[in-house]
């Protein structure tokens, strides 16, 4: 989006290693540092793409020395400040720092991500042995290596480095002679920021857009899926999934359903949420209305290049597509939820199908008459493969509350929970998602007290009892819903809107925490086109951490499809 805001500080974390270390690891960077290679990685490079703004994220340079701890290869010390000698002045015959490189480099190094330095010197004595060299960043001791080759190993991966610093070494010897600073090298680190935006891609040329879900592959591509106008009216839609270059977001295919090229279609089609097998085969699920008749369940499955392969469409009318899993050790077992409408009541199901989509496995709908006239949105899977999922259900006139069901793989349920709350609320479950350690983490919204779509969070255990719950009126989950996932560290993501105060245009929201929710470690509101209602619908982690959002910004009173990647 045009322009985004930090709402709330990220939590710094400076890791330094500390005299423990990969030998085999560091032996190797050793070798290469003393042969004079670079060890530095520079940052992808990517032309100009229509659709794309992409963002430094870095900050402006910031000379603070921070944490200076490390680990040296030989018996050393390490020490957090210092002078750069405490002996004599050398002279001749006093040992002497030939070449000082760091992570090969002895003039100048980039450092645009978060990685170890190595600091290499290379000693020669005088007339008296070398017993050790004391290693400095900006002008405070580092540490001191007593073994040659002499080396000190420095972790920048934090903020708090970000800018311009000077490295350099002393020798000393065995009569307390100290050789000369050697040359400085120049340091220059500019690390990304935690929740600072890549990319992002914007419809612009549809007349209305919405991307409904994202999700990443095993090579850090990434798939959205969602809807796209077919004419003037917002009403007639296709089924819209895209494929984008996880690096700089180019768009590398896109499919739509029905197909572009024939007849206008007459109904709504929408995509509402995507699965990827471990052969990065794609499963989307959504509802299919091309002749206005109330809409079919669809579930389509795509290869990686885009290929439609398989697909499922429901027979019976008014049924409408929202979840969908593969189970992570079997990409033969399918599943989805979703609800059937009927003329004054609705009922939730969850089916399962093999890849080949021809027909289900099973299928349950909930009509327990407690919690008749329900909906089912999201869906999660457990690390024993039974099955969470997600929605609400409706009481009575003018009332709703939120619904988690547990079923194991074949169907059976094992337990439903209903959301305890005050007679004046009304809440939805929109998306829920599963920790290693198989809590459960929800994500919807609370109408009531005033507020018409609070952004709820709330935390249960496998067996389905709550134990934490949060309100936050301030960020804000609409009809469309929200999101949460979970990254590889237990860290919790979560996907919808802010708002600076009731009644003010919304901004899509993107909120990292901490796996007990003890700290926020950052967020993000993004602003599109000035006084617009913006929303993150979805959101998704790929391998290596990077956080993608999708969802919409509104122009011209239409909403458009958008999908950004923001530093882990």
């Amino acid at each position: 989006m045009r322009s985004y805001g930090r709402i709330a500080t990220p939590l710094l974390v400076l890791a330094l290693v500390g005299g423990c270390y990969n030998g085999e690891l560091w032996d190797e960077l050793k070798e290469s540092a003393t042969a004079g290679e670079s060890l530095s990685s520079d940052s992808d490079d990517s032309g100009e793409v229509t659709g794309i703004s992409t963002v430094t994220g870095n900050s402006g340079a910031d000379t603070s020395e921070g944490d200076t701890s490390g680990g040296g290869t030989g018996g050393g010390s390490s020490a957090t400040t210092g002078t750069d000698s405490d002996t004599e002045s050398s002279g001749d015959g006093e040992p002497f720092v030939a070449d000082f490189t760091v992570n090969g480099e002895a003039e100048l190094l980039e450092v645009p991500s978060a990685k170890q330095l190595l600091l290499v010197a290379d000693v020669e004595d005088g007339d008296h042995d070398v017993v050790r060299v004391d290693f400095f960043w900006d002008g405070a001791l580092l540490g001191s290596d007593e073994e040659a080759p002499y080396s000190w190993q420095y972790a920048a991966d934090s903020d708090v480095l970000n800018g311009l610093h000077d490295a350099h070494a002393v020798a000393h010897d065995d009569e307390q002679h100290a050789s000369d600073p050697s040359s400085m090298v120049k340091v220059d680190i500019q690390l990304p920021i935690s929740g600072s935006q890549l990319w992002e891609w914007l419809d612009s040329l549809a007349f209305s857009s919405k991307a409904h879900g994202v999700a990443s592959d095993s090579t850090g591509d990434i798939y959205a899926v969602g809807q796209t106008s077919a004419s003037l009216d917002e009403g007639k839609t296709r089924m819209t999934i895209r494929k984008y270059q996880g690096d700089g977001g180019d768009v590398l295919w896109t499919r739509h359903i029905p197909q572009t090229g024939g007849d206008v279609p007459l109904g709504f089609s929408v995509a509402r949420g995507l699965a990827i097998d471990s052969q990065d085969n794609v499963y989307v699920v959504g509802e299919f209305d091309p002749e206005d008749d109330g809409g079919h369940l669809w579930i389509g499955k795509f290869s990686s290049e885009g290929l439609l392969i398989a697909e499922y469409i429901h027979a019976i009318a008014f049924t409408r597509g929202r979840g969908v899993v593969v189970d992570p050790n079997d990409d033969n077992q399918i599943f989805v939820v979703g609800y059937s409408e009927k003329l004054s009541s609705e009922s939730g199901f969850i089916s399962s199908f093999d890849s080949s989509l021809q027909s289900s496995n099973w299928s349950d709908v909930v009509d327990n008459q407690t919690i008749a006239n329900n909906r089912l949105f999201g869906l999660a899977m457990n690390s024993v493969g039974d099955l969470i999922a997600s929605g609400a259900y409706r009481p009575g006139d003018d009332k709703e509350r939120a619904l988690i069901l547990k079923y194991d793989a074949k169907g059976t349920q094992i337990w439903w929970r209903a959301a305890n709350s005050p007679p004046e609320i009304k809440d939805i479950a929109f998306n829920i998602a599963v920790t290693k350690d198989d809590e459960i983490i929800g994500i919807g919204r609370q109408k009531g007290n005033g507020f018409e779509e609070a952004l709820w969070t709330f935390r249960l255990d496998s067996g389905g009892d709550n134990f934490e719950s949060t309100v936050d009126t301030n960020a804000l989950c609409g009809s469309d819903g929200c999101s949460v996932t979970i990254d590889a560290s237990g860290n919790h993501v979560f996907a919808g809107a802010f708002s600076k105060f009731k009644g003010a245009q919304a901004d899509a929201l993107l909120r990292k925490l901490s796996p007990q929710w003890l700290n926020e470690l950052w967020s993000e509101s993004l602003d599109g086109f000035d006084g617009s209602q913006d929303r993150s619908l979805a959101v998704a982690v790929d391998p290596d951490g990077f956080v993608y959002g999708a969802g919409f910004e509104t122009k011209d009173e239409m909403p458009r499809w958008w999908v950004g990647k923001f530093n882990p």
